[in-house]
């Protein structure tokens, strides 16, 4: 996917919808475009950077911008626009010092010192508002769960914050209710969401990859792995699972009368459950699916330990 960036206007290009699992691509690739006075500008105010060290290009990108350097000369050599992923600005920018704003680009610096990432609570006020969020079913994986996430800018921290509430029945009949409040930290390429709750020395970690910025009334998805504690085997165990959420949803009623438990006898359930194989397959690494996978193109069922000498 494409967001450009110019003098005045910020638009992103057209989102999977996911109606169906083969319709959701395997990789969002979220670029922004320089171009005109604005990158002209940018390309003048690089190259003065790069006179100020002593160094050949190679050494200049790998020490100093920590970059590639077919990238660096992309920056400098584009034929009047230049397209960056996000992560890649970012390096750029914090690596010269120079602003990104003035070139029309309203991107926030990350301040490395901060506990939550150093970001604006401005730039990524566009996932404030109501998620619902899905994950399979711990014991059996037959059924998914679905919990309500509220997101918003928290007003005396330096972060945006998050409350989730669940309310589900297990596989095993019990129900389960509880209610979840942390914060988000955002790492400094800005590429990941990382919800952390901890309740009475319980941690509970969700893992979600940044979600473009959508256009319109496009929803806005989130994908990614939920890392907590799970009781599925008849004790406490450390409990991995992939998640998706999807909103903004201007949805009336208690989160509690939200929350639930969908079969696999319902559309709903078919929907979200392809979403979660996008997740399962491509928004997240999972290595014993891997492992599996490499045991099986081997023909082999477990590798040799290697020989001590």
């Amino acid at each position: 996917m494409l967001l450009k960036c110019s003098v005045s206007r910020c638009q992103t290009g057209p989102a999977s919808r996911g109606e169906e699992a083969t319709s959701i691509p395997k990789g969002v690739n979220v670029k922004i475009i320089l171009e005109g006075d604005h990158y002209a500008r940018f390309r003048a105010d690089l190259l003065a950077h790069r006179d100020k060290f002593p160094l050949n290009d190679a050494d200049y990108v790998d020490q100093v911008l920590k970059i590639s350097l077919n990238t660096f000369k992309k920056c400098v050599n584009a034929a009047g626009h230049l397209a960056l992923t996000r992560p890649t600005f970012l390096h750029v920018f914090v690596s010269t010092g120079l602003n990104p704003k003035d070139y029309g680009l309203a991107m926030g610096l990350p301040t490395q010192d901060s506990l939550y990432g150093g970001y604006e609570k401005g730039e990524f006020s566009f996932i404030c508002g109501r998620f619902f969020l899905y994950r399979r079913s711990f014991l059996t994986a037959s059924n998914i769960n679905k919990s309500v996430l509220d997101i918003y800018a928290h007003s005396m921290k330096e972060c945006i914050s998050f409350v989730e509430y669940l309310c589900y029945t297990s596989d095993s009949g019990a129900s389960h209710e509880q209610i979840y409040n942390g914060d988000i930290h955002i790492d400094l390429d800005r590429a990941t969401l990382s919800f952390l709750a901890l309740l009475a020395g319980q941690v509970r970690l969700t893992l979600v990859s940044m979600p473009p910025r959508a256009s319109g009334k496009e929803p806005i998805k989130l994908r990614g792995a939920l890392l907590t504690h799970g009781i599925a085997r008849g004790y406490w165990q450390p409990t991995v699972s992939c998640v998706f959420a999807d909103g903004h949803h201007d949805t009336k009623g208690t989160p509690r009368d939200l929350c639930g438990t969908i079969r696999p006898n319902s559309d709903e359930f078919q929907r979200i459950s392809a979403e979660l194989v996008h997740a399962e397959e491509n928004a997240t690494v999972i290595t014993p699916l891997m492992w599996h996978r490499l045991k099986d193109q081997r023909g082999s069922s477990q590798p040799r330990a290697p020989e001590r000498s």
